[in-house]
């Protein structure tokens, strides 16, 4: 059987921990331009 990496319920967890612990962006105005909403940046 192949060995394959398995993340950890408490690997996950820390990791959505991370996540949820950054700072939140500044909302954003409601009109956007196509590249923001496209753009992963845009999300992150």
């Amino acid at each position: 059987m192949a060995r394959t990496k398995v993340i950890s319920i408490t690997e996950a967890a820390k990791v959505v921990a991370d996540v949820l612990a950054l700072p939140l962006p500044e909302p954003k105005p409601t009109r956007q331009t196509r590249e923001d909403k496209h753009s992963a940046s845009a999300w992150f």
